[in-house]
């Protein structure tokens, strides 16, 4: 379960998007942050407290990479080793 978001219902479901993301690839949800947009280790955090909410532009960021479309910060494939 995400935290509540009163005041941007938009970032509760961005959240729940990159839980089921995150689950569906064997990851944390604050490791797909860092990989989308090279966020720090809490900005996860604040988001899913309420404490802070991205821009429009960083949610879409964020979605680009969950839809696979050329992440800036992509994990290497461990199948290449």
């Amino acid at each position: 379960m995400v935290g509540i978001f009163p005041y941007h219902a938009g970032m509760e479901k961005l959240c729940e998007e990159i839980e089921a993301y995150a689950e569906a690839h064997n990851l944390t949800p604050a490791t797909v942050v860092r990989y989308a947009v090279g966020a720090n280790a809490e900005t996860w955090g604040r988001w899913l407290k309420g404490d802070s909410a991205c821009s429009i532009k960083t949610a879409n960021r964020v979605r680009r990479y969950l839809k696979g479309q050329s992440p800036k910060y992509a994990p290497k494939s461990r199948e290449a080793a």
